[in-house]
């Protein structure tokens, strides 16, 4: 068994952040420069013991090198284009194919979640829930933790639901952290700290 896996999804195109698809939201940097995908893998792979990123057909060398160089297997998702649910779906198989325990499903545009967080929700699944998701106030967020035991529905995932359909038949373990960030993406140029 290899663990608790965590799975970044990074294959999203980024339309509402430049339409025009000429600047990438993951590669773009933090105030201290650090890139957005790279900050959000970093916080997966100190929690976890690995880690998978899943791409689109269309994604650029850059952001495979920056994935690669913070320790994920970069994996393509022919099918992205047609939903998350496909890459979610591609890591999925993919961790079953690596005997993980369980998975840390992070969105690669959500660089503001603490490595705490996510170290929450790695305990969470040891501790034996099947699905853990961090709570601040009442309210839920990402990235969202799986056991080993849902990795066949979620790699069945089609569309851009996500997996919202597991969350809603399946007992939920709320993680309650101090953790803004849970609640944090980068949609649009005025995301970015510093340049709203």
């Amino acid at each position: 068994m290899n663990g608790i896996v965590g799975l970044l999804l990074a294959a999203g195109h980024g339309r509402r952040f430049d339409p025009a698809g000429q600047a990438d939201k993951l590669l773009q940097a933090l105030p201290d420069g650090t890139l957005v995908a790279q900050q959000s893998a970093r916080r997966l792979r100190t929690a976890c013991s690995s880690a998978i990123a899943v791409v689109g057909p269309a994604s650029s060398d850059a952001l495979r090198q920056v994935l690669a160089g913070e320790g994920c297997a970069v994996v393509t998702c022919a099918a992205s284009a047609d939903g998350m649910g496909h890459s979610l779906a591609c890591g999925a198989q993919t961790a079953t194919d690596q005997a993980a325990d369980g998975l840390i499903i992070a969105l690669a545009d959500m660089p503001f979640v603490t490595a705490a967080t996510v170290d929450a929700l790695v305990q969470a699944l040891r501790s034996g829930a099947g699905i853990a998701v961090p709570a601040m106030a009442g309210r839920r967020g990402n990235p969202v933790g799986f056991a080993s035991r849902h990795f066949s529905q979620l790699a069945q995932m089609r569309g851009d639901t996500g997996a919202k359909t597991l969350l809603k038949a399946h007992p939920i373990h709320e993680v309650t952290v101090d953790d803004t960030g849970i609640f944090r993406d980068i949609d649009t140029l005025g995301d970015l700290p510093g340049r709203a």
